[in-house]
């Protein structure tokens, strides 16, 4: 139980240091480095091209976007839908979705801004994003990290705590209520990214915020792309 308190300690204060470098908010860097969560509908752009989306998500593959910052082609290459109820105790969690895009025409911008994790950022580079809903059925304020580690069927472990580059984790979630589109984003190794056909998801830990009890031990979820 002391691990897991050190832990959240920790991801808290990471987290608040993220946002103060942000200038208190991350949601534009957030909302426009994901598929476009906002709520709009999909609009797309004959003149472009059949697959080119203006507003709105990417819902199949080979559908692309520019990115507002930085102008780099986002293209959705893998999406999941599995809809997965996960039971953590008074904690419920659905995983909607799961997405791998590739983003290219990278600028020097964003490289320097996402280039601290253990995968460099290239030209192109390949990003996954997981998307989650929480509803908290207790009486209890209840503390969760979200998603601890995100595993390829390529060998790869993301442990997200230190290689997100998207943030939007709820921390504290309250008695009787529903939290929709969270969500985190990692960047892939670029080798064999084509070849991905399955992910497992491993939850963190569910803590009571009062007593810093451990509610529910995480889960292991696997999705795979078909």
């Amino acid at each position: 139980m002391k691990k897991g308190i050190a832990l959240l300690a920790g991801f808290m204060l990471a987290f608040s240091i993220f946002l103060t470098g942000c200038g208190g908010t991350d949601n534009t860097r957030k909302e426009n480095h994901s598929d476009g969560s906002a709520e709009v509908k999909n609009k797309k752009d004959n003149n472009t091209s059949d697959e080119y989306v203006e507003d709105g998500l990417l819902l199949k593959v080979g559908e692309w976007t520019k990115d507002k910052d930085y102008d780099t082609k986002v293209t959705l290459e893998k999406i999941a839908t599995p809809k997965i109820k996960v039971d953590l105790g008074d904690l419920n969690m659905l995983i909607k979705d799961v997405k791998i895009f590739k983003r290219e025409n990278v600028s020097d911008a964003e490289k320097e801004e996402f280039s601290g994790g253990k995968v460099p950022v290239t030209d192109p580079y390949y990003t996954i994003q997981v998307k989650y809903d929480l509803e908290n059925t207790g009486k209890n304020v209840l503390n969760f990290n979200g998603i601890d580690y995100i595993i390829t069927d390529q060998k790869q472990q993301i442990d997200v705590m230190t290689d997100n580059i998207g943030i939007n984790g709820v921390f504290t979630v309250q008695p009787d209520v529903i939290v929709e589109d969270e969500y985190v984003i990692c960047i892939l190794k670029k080798d064999n990214v084509d070849k991905i056909n399955k992910v497992t998801i491993k939850t963190s830990p569910v803590y009571n915020s009062e007593t810093y009890d451990e509610i529910t031990k995480s889960m292991t979820i696997n999705i795979e792309f078909k």
